[in-house]
This record gives structure tokens, C-alpha cells and sequence, in this order.
């Protein structure tokens, strides 16, 4: 049951890795058994038999992919989601690219609100906002929406 479940989900999750690496990482099929739960993949035409032998970025994209596919395919009643310091093993240069593949990501999923908890600044420039609590400075926010909790 498990493997008809994830393999219906890989086209989604394909299609939102295509955002990242266009067709240069693909999912393949998963391997499901009574003992084992692997994730093969193919990079630049060359397979590799798990996702735990890719880099930390292609992981974490991996993963949000995988997650929001699964979101996707059990989310018809609500569509806000609460992503939490999903951003912290990306690189800086990845960062920059993780703030647009989201908006698409949230595209594709018809998701409203997205509440992210992040210790980055990576959304500064973006039209969003902070919602601070305790004794957090609003003064470091510029060009951004704050709401203060207290």
C-alpha cells in the first residue's frame, strides 16, 4: 500500500524538483519492502540508488519536494502551512533560489498562507510579513510588514 501511495505521488514530486534542476535530478521509482525504504534518483542522466548519497542542498530540496508533494496530494480542507527553519541547510547562494522555487511551490499547491520560521534575512526584499514575539527589535526589518506579539 505504501509503495502504490508514494509512487503516486513521484510525478508531483518530479514536478517540483523540475523548478530547481529542470530535468538534471529526477526521482525514479521507490523501492519499498518489509525492511527497506529507498529513494533512487537519477542526476545529470546517472542513477544513484538513494537520496542519502546526494548533498545536503539536493537533499533538503528533495525534501520539501517530497513534502509538499505528500501535502498536496491529503490537502483539499485547509491550505496554510507552517514550514519550520526548512531554509537551514541551504547555502547562501541556494537561499536565493529557495525564495522563488517556494513561491512556485505554494503556487502549485494553491497554499494561501505560509507561516516560516526562519533565522535567515533572505526575506528582506520580499513583500511579507514578521510576525516578532518577546523582545525582538523591529528596527532590523526595512520595507517589510512587522507585526510585534507580546
Amino acid at each position: 500500500f505504501l509503495k502504490m501511495y508514494m509512487d503516486s505521488i513521484k510525478v508531483k514530486i518530479n514536478e517540483l524538483l523540475r523548478i530547481v534542476y529542470d530535468d538534471d535530478l529526477v526521482i525514479d521509482d521507490f523501492i519499498i519492502t518489509e525492511t527497506d525504504f529507498t529513494i533512487p534518483y537519477r542526476k545529470n542522466n546517472m542513477s544513484i540508488s538513494d537520496v542519502r548519497m546526494s548533498s545536503q542542498g539536493e537533499k533538503s530540496f528533495i525534501s520539501l519536494a517530497i513534502s509538499f508533494a505528500l501535502i498536496k496530494k491529503s490537502m483539499d480542507a485547509y491550505n496554510i502551512m507552517l514550514l519550520d527553519e526548512i531554509d537551514a541547510t541551504l547555502d547562501s547562494k541556494n537561499r536565493n533560489k529557495f525564495i522563488s522555487i517556494l513561491q512556485k511551490q505554494l503556487d502549485i499547491l494553491s497554499s494561501e498562507q505560509c507561516f516560516i520560521i526562519t533565522h535567515n534575512n533572505m526575506f528582506d526584499n520580499y513583500p511579507v510579513a514578521i510576525i516578532l514575539t518577546g523582545e525582538a527589535e523591529i528596527d532590523n526589518f526595512k520595507n517589510i510588514e512587522v507585526i510585534k506579539i507580546k
